[in-house]
């Protein structure tokens, strides 16, 4: 047998073995796990299903990749020599116009314009606010008709979320494309992550770096919805460039302002993640001034300074017009008002009011579900069967100090949290730092591949192609064993949130005011949980064409009612898991003729 033949058939083995590991993983879950037919529905410690799933995922997906990426190393030695790839322009070019597709095609395809969570409405409506040029709205007649998460409504109604998300989300206002605007800041990032791993570990692992954040669900989907993670993380991956371009010698003058200011809008837009993602990257910045010239040195501490007392003050004037005081966040306020509203259309109740929202105060609660956030990065931030191991690997890496100053900070400060966010389609609030994640990862990989260059003697599988060849494999079991469970769930959960808006297309409805009392039972979605709970979110002028509003009781649903007597009214009810919409009036006349409405 000539040697080549011999190359080849050691090479098909690998891969043979790798897909058969890869079919026994699916095989299992057709056979005993509904085809992994996930039972998510948790922001802190992961669902049973979810532990059951991903340990086969590990288990079987682990040696899968090694085997993999032993054939693609062999594979790959003898390719990459005929191809001739592309100028980092083009690929930043391509994958910009990728990670802008990906997200529309998800939202139209798998989302069909549904909402992932609650929040995305409030977003929208401090967007549209902004747009108008206001920061609150006042609050409707029969105001408790239009109570909702995350709004505050005491006479001025307003979001309780920080304004930078929302003014970023203005310009797609005042296109007409709100719910997309999201997926613009995703081709943004891609092409500040090239940037910023291209300066770390060179370019090939940068371009590995914006594939694997193309093929995540948690970028894609995120960048899909329109919560505030994706442009949250397209500013601080800028940021954190922009801190590693300062420390240059021929840094331009104005990069000091750029710190500032990228600093600034992303406290603006999530401030626990300027806390807890990007401030080690401002101490590094404020280290490395201390290199300057004096004259450098006052021109970027001036810089630091204006930029921060602008942005300083327009988060406190915020505060005082909407909050009544410079020092109250609209958090606080929303909180008051869920008390004063006896805990009605929040999430909140008596016996969880928290004191600061989403923060554990004790220390075996935080510890526990600090312990459930390993687990859920672990697989969530990228889809392999362990994202944090190749971290590992680059302990003691050149120009890697600053980002495991940066992991251990956000370890550090994430403890006291609740959770990290729904689990539809990863854990949401570790978006920021899954950048930090996949940059360590990337020099984790690039520090193995400079081991095997150098030591010498190793046996011909050991060579310096693996790693990258790892890197491919992870890839591609992510596509084939990991996103398709994903999506399926999400799906699932799309389908679920938007059954009544398709019921009133179907039924021809335009113009209505529909009364609701649960946008969606949880049992439409199983065996995923959702976290869209309330109706959708109207716009600003309470003018929409469906106006949805809260079902009450019949006195004040009929004072409501008299309000808009201009449109037809009807209420939507629900048959387990299946909604009727039934007119206003004869739902009434149900209500009030039935023994529980007339007794005292």
């Amino acid at each position: 047998m000539n040697p080549r033949t011999r190359d080849l058939l050691v090479v098909l083995a690998y891969l043979v073995a790798g897909a058969t590991l890869v079919a026994l993983y699916i095989h299992y879950g057709d056979r005993h796990a509904d085809g992994y037919d996930l039972r998510l529905g948790s922001w802190s410690a992961p669902t049973p299903d979810y532990v059951v799933w991903t340990a086969f995922w590990m288990l079987l997906g682990a040696p899968a990749a090694l085997l993999l990426a032993l054939g693609f190393a062999r594979l790959g030695a003898s390719l990459l020599s005929r191809l001739r790839p592309p100028s980092d322009s083009v690929w930043m070019v391509g994958v910009a116009t990728l990670a802008v597709a990906i997200p529309l095609g998800l939202r139209e395809l798998v989302l069909g314009g549904a909402p992932l969570t609650d929040d995305e409405g409030a977003y929208e409506f401090m967007a549209r606010l902004l747009a108008s040029g206001r920061l609150y709205t006042d609050s409707p007649p029969l105001k408790e008709h239009f109570d909702i998460h995350f709004m505050v409504n005491n006479g001025k109604y307003y979001s309780q979320y920080f304004l930078g998300w929302p003014a970023l989300m203005v310009p797609g206002v005042l296109v007409g494309i709100p719910k997309h605007i999201g997926a613009l800041y995703s081709g943004a990032l891609v092409v500040g992550l090239f940037l910023t791993v291209r300066r770390v570990v060179g370019v090939a692992w940068a371009r590995l770096a914006t594939v694997v954040y193309l093929t995540s669900v948690l970028f894609m989907m995120g960048a899909a919805s329109q919560l505030s993670h994706i442009p949250c993380a397209a500013v601080s991956v800028w940021f954190m460039l922009a801190v590693l371009r300062s420390r240059d010698e021929s840094a331009p003058g104005g990069i000091h302002a750029a710190v500032a200011v990228l600093f600034v809008i992303a406290f603006f837009m999530r401030p626990m993640t300027a806390v807890g993602v990007d401030a080690p990257f401002l101490v590094y910045w404020a280290v490395g001034t201390a290199r300057l010239s004096r004259r450098s040195r006052w021109w970027a501490w001036g810089s630091l300074s204006v930029v921060a007392l602008v942005g300083a003050a327009a988060f406190l004037a915020v505060n005082y017009v909407q909050n009544g005081s410079p020092l109250r966040v609209a958090y606080q306020a929303y909180l008051d008002y869920s008390r004063q509203n006896h805990y009605a259309f929040s999430p909140y109740d008596a016996e969880h009011d928290p004191d600061l929202p989403s923060l554990h105060s004790t220390l075996g609660p935080m510890l526990a579900t600090f312990a459930g956030t390993l687990y859920r990065a672990n697989s969530g931030l990228f889809g392999w069967p362990s994202c944090l191991l190749p971290v590992v690997l680059a302990w003691g890496a050149p120009r890697t100090r600053i980002w495991w100053w940066g992991l251990g900070w956000y370890a550090l400060t994430s403890v006291p949290a609740m959770g990290v966010g729904i689990d539809t389609f990863g854990p949401i609030k570790a978006t920021e730092e899954a950048l930090v994640i996949l940059v360590l990862a990337m020099a984790g990989l690039a520090q193995l591949k400079d081991f095997l260059v150098r030591i010498a003697g190793l046996p011909r599988w050991a060579s310096p192609e693996l790693p990258m060849a790892l890197g491919v494999a992870l890839v591609v079991l992510n596509l084939v064993g990991y996103v398709p469970p994903r999506l399926a769930a999400v799906a699932r959960v799309a389908s679920a949130v938007t059954l009544s808006e398709r019921m009133l297309a179907a039924k021809g409805v335009r113009r209505a005011l529909v009364f609701v009392r649960e946008r969606v039972p949880q049992c439409a979605s199983v065996p995923t949980r959702h976290f869209v709970l309330q109706r959708p979110y109207n716009t600003p002028g309470f003018v929409d064409p469906i106006l949805w509003v809260n079902r009450l009781d019949p006195r004040r649903d009929a004072a409501l009612r008299v309000r808009y007597s201009d449109r037809p009214a009807y209420v939507i009810e629900w048959n387990h898991c299946t909604p009727s919409l039934v007119p206003f009036e004869q739902a009434s006349l149900r209500e009030v003729s039935a023994p529980s409405a007339l007794s005292p």
